[in-house]
């Protein structure tokens, strides 16, 4: 007989039975042991016995032995087995990302999923804060961002964004939670909101509203004007006053060139460098930006398509792929620059479960044994460099996502699936065991403290 399966999402790399059981009045006799074990600050190990707990781990350990021990109690409610849980995470960076740009979620709901992620041991909690569709952070310097790019069609023009006081309250609220908060403010593309508050960002200077609709937009910041540039730069110094993360965003992805291409200003500075095409431009663009990140002691990060090329003077940034674009990323890990695995095709949870989700040609379906059996290693990363992959992030854009019953539906259970293959080491992995771990525990969880999830049958 196999030994029994503790409903624990994410499964520990090991643990081991030992003879008699901890009973309740007991359970919170815990006693807590700092120290770093394997030189992982989130490594654990956890002694349940007759007499109580021990914990031994630094901070960030002790938490989520903690939220294993949350686990445990839900599976044995009366008196828990004595066991001895070895644990450490596979990858340091374990991600979700939220869009509130083109739907908003209060501050209360963006708590909620922050909560909920680390429940799961998630760590990183990437937030998509400006983008076509709306501008939601305050920026003191620039007010028409939140005047003008967060107005919202569907509520009689109300402008919906989180101030300074608000972000720094969610900032804190994570922060107990071991997870750590990553903005991405977009540049030079997807900035529709911004330049409809301040059209001297764009390329003609007309006035153009904030965009209500789904796709991909004209509308870049222009690359040729040093105005634009100290923009930019000014937006992301409130942005680092903010929010201390050592790696601020910076978006870059699916910047069209339109404008660039007739634009005056975009195409003397293009010369003027002797820079070949308007890819170029947006690769000079993107350096530009990530040495005054540098400058400031902070990491930028990008999607992987802001760079085409292999042209970049910063010296620290990190890419993050949604699309596999080999070469380059290849080229930037031989470099030692970091990547974050963000595959379409297995971590884009705004995609539907199945085909018959209700979301037509919309993506394509991803089910949690997609998630499950995804390496998040590619094959096409050698051995030598597969330490610059550094973990997972699924990514929730919000085009078809109105509200938190529906991202909680859209992440769940796919989201604890994702957190599974980015914590669990490969050796302790047990796929056919999710599903039991999960709605035996997890699921309760869930009852509690958030508003509904997708329906079972979708799950596979």
């Amino acid at each position: 007989m196999g030994k029994e399966i503790l409903h624990v999402v994410p499964l520990p790399s090991s643990y081991e039975f030992t003879e008699g059981t901890c009973p309740e009045d007991l359970q919170e006799n815990i006693r807590e042991n700092i120290g770093m074990i394997h030189d992982d600050e989130e490594a654990y190990e956890l002694d349940i016995t007759k007499d109580g707990v021990t914990i031994t781990g630094a901070p960030a350990g002790i938490f989520y032995a903690h939220v294993t021990l949350q686990q445990l109690k839900l599976q044995y409610p009366d008196a828990i087995p004595c066991m001895h849980i070895e644990d450490r995470p596979r990858f340091k960076y374990r991600g979700f990302m939220l869009d509130c740009s083109r739907h908003f979620l209060p501050e209360s709901d963006v708590m909620t999923l922050i909560d909920a992620a680390s429940y799961y041991k998630i760590n990183k909690f990437h937030w998509h804060l400006t983008d076509d569709q709306g501008w939601r952070i305050e920026i003191e310097k620039y007010p028409r961002l939140t005047e003008i790019g967060a107005q919202t069609g569907e509520e009689g023009r109300r402008s919906r964004f989180y101030t300074k006081k608000q972000i720094r309250r969610i900032i804190g609220f994570a922060k107990e939670r071991n997870v750590e908060i990553i903005p991405e403010i977009e540049m030079p593309g997807h900035s529709t909101a911004a330049i409809a508050s301040y059209p001297e960002l764009g390329c003609t200077g007309e006035s153009i509203p904030v965009e209500t609709g789904t796709g991909v937009f004209a509308n870049l910041i222009c690359a040729g004007r040093d105005e634009c540039l100290a923009f930019c730069k000014d937006v992301l110094d409130e942005v680092m006053d903010i929010f201390p993360s050592e790696t601020i965003h910076i978006g870059g992805d699916e910047a069209r060139k339109d404008h660039w291409k007739n634009c005056p200003y975009c195409q003397a500075r293009r010369k003027a460098l002797d820079l070949p095409d308007e890819d170029a431009l947006q690769r000079w663009f993107t350096d530009q930006i990530l040495c005054y990140l540098n400058s400031r002691g902070r990491s930028g990060r990008v999607w992987s398509d802001a760079f085409t090329g292999n042209d970049l003077t910063a010296e620290r940034y990190s890419a993050q792929f949604w699309v596999s674009q080999v070469g380059n990323l290849k080229y930037q890990a031989a470099l030692g620059h970091e990547l974050v695995n963000s595959d379409t095709a297995a971590y884009y949870f705004d995609y539907p479960y199945r085909d018959e989700f209700g979301l037509g040609n919309y993506g394509h379906p991803i089910n949690v044994d997609t998630i499950l059996n995804y390496e998040p290693v590619p094959a096409w990363l050698t051995e030598k460099f597969a330490k610059q992959m550094i973990g997972t992030e699924c990514a929730l854009w919000t085009e078809h996502v109105p509200d938190l019953e529906t991202a909680v539906q859209r992440l769940f259970p796919r989201l604890p699936a994702m957190a599974e293959t980015a914590w669990t080491v490969k050796d302790a992995r047990d796929n056919a065991s999710f599903d039991e771990r999960y709605i035996g525990t997890a699921a309760e969880f869930e009852k509690r403290r958030l508003r509904g999830q997708a329906p079972q049958e979708l799950w596979h």
